[in-house]
Parts: structure tokens; C-alpha cells; sequence
């Protein structure tokens, strides 16, 4: 079971339709081609997304954050501990993913809220995509780890099609290429693709550049 973020599942807490919330195998760094059309949908004035309607009692989850997760202790000592190479974001991402793969069940409770003390700097609601929250937001040090080992878990884990994970990866690329000259990002570009090949390369660990 899973508290609910509002920050973390900001989709949900939109209203947006599950099939669309949830991210889809073989996706890169939360980008399926399959979802574009309803990704432009939602930006015209009649197809955002009700944010009052009402929410189901358990939504159920391939992989999500640490946040509220609640189990029993045979599952932790089936499941292990967290990934230690990732150092730093998408730990949890692999680690609650070992628990579906392994045949459980990962149910997000809208009604068990929770509020954070700090809220994570790559957010929704401080960008407007997710292409702004790794050019534009937090620090090298941060953008770094989240590229990387978010590159790592899409290739290595989540990639279910090597088609389509080619495809997403390469359209997502683009995208962030456009977004990066349209805001003067050359720099953390570049930090990005080193970071992008780094995780795909399975290279991680500490990053002596970016010390923690």
C-alpha cells in the first residue's frame, strides 16, 4: 500500500484518465509515443483534465516512491534492500518494481494523504514538462543522478520493447534538444547526455564530479 502525494502523482491528482497516468512499458523518462495525442488533447481548453471528479478508492501501480509505502515484513526480507549504485533517485522506482515483477500488487490509496515537509525540485508544478524540470530546475549535482539513473532504469528494467524504446528515446531526445535551445540550455544539455549514456552504459555508483 502507498500514501498519496499529490506533488508525486500529479496526473492522478489532475484527474487525468489512468490509462494515461500511469506509464506504459518501454516508456523513456515517462514518454510514450502512444500517449502524445492525448499529451496535446489535454493542452486545448476542452480537454484538460477534471480535477474534481471524483478519485477510485486504490489505484494500482507498476513501480512508485518510497512515500507512504506500507508492507508486510516477509515482503522487505523477500524483496531485499534498496539498489546502493543508484546512490540517488529511481532507488525506489527499482526497488517497488521488485515487487510487481516478483507477482505482488502495488495499490496507491488517494484517501491516505500525505503532505511533505520539502517537495522534490523536479516537481510538476514548478515546470510545465518534464523537458523544463531537467534543463531549467535543481542543481547540476541533481540533474546528474535523476538523468542517469533514470536512463539506467528505462533501459534496464522498464524496456520491454527494444522497438519501442528506440522510438520514445529518440523522440524524447528531440524534444529536449528543441527545449534546450529554446531557453539558452546548452550547458546542462550537455551534463544530461553524459549522464543519459552513462545509465544506459549501466556506469553508476558515485560520480566523483558530483560528490554526495
Amino acid at each position: 500500500m502507498l500514501g498519496f502525494r499529490p506533488t508525486h502523482q500529479a496526473d492522478i491528482a489532475a484527474g487525468v484518465p489512468l490509462q494515461y497516468a500511469i506509464q506504459r512499458r518501454s516508456s523513456f523518462f515517462g514518454f510514450h509515443i502512444a500517449q502524445l495525442p492525448y499529451k496535446i488533447w489535454r493542452r486545448l481548453p476542452w480537454g484538460q483534465p477534471d480535477a474534481t471528479r471524483l478519485m477510485p478508492q486504490r489505484v494500482q501501480l507498476p513501480f512508485a516512491t518510497y512515500g507512504g509505502l506500507l508492507a508486510h515484513r516477509s515482503l522487505y526480507e523477500k524483496i531485499g534492500l534498496p539498489l546502493d549504485a543508484l546512490k540517488l533517485y529511481s532507488d525506489d522506482s527499482e526497488y517497488t518494481w521488485r515487487i510487481t515483477d516478483g507477482g505482488g500488487k502495488l495499490f496507491l490509496v488517494p484517501d491516505a494523504r500525505l503532505d511533505d515537509l520539502e517537495d522534490s525540485w523536479n516537481i510538476k508544478a514548478r515546470t510545465r514538462n518534464v523537458y523544463e524540470s531537467y534543463l531549467l530546475g535543481g542543481s547540476d549535482l541533481r540533474a546528474y543522478y535523476a538523468a542517469r539513473n533514470q536512463a539506467w532504469f528505462d533501459r534496464h528494467v522498464w524496456a520491454a520493447s527494444t522497438l519501442s524504446y528506440r522510438l520514445n528515446r529518440r523522440v524524447f531526445l528531440c524534444l529536449l534538444n528543441l527545449y534546450a535551445w529554446r531557453y539558452g540550455a546548452a550547458q546542462r544539455l550537455d551534463l544530461l547526455n553524459d549522464a543519459i549514456r552513462e545509465g544506459e552504459d549501466g556506469r553508476l555508483g558515485l560520480n566523483r564530479a558530483y560528490p554526495l
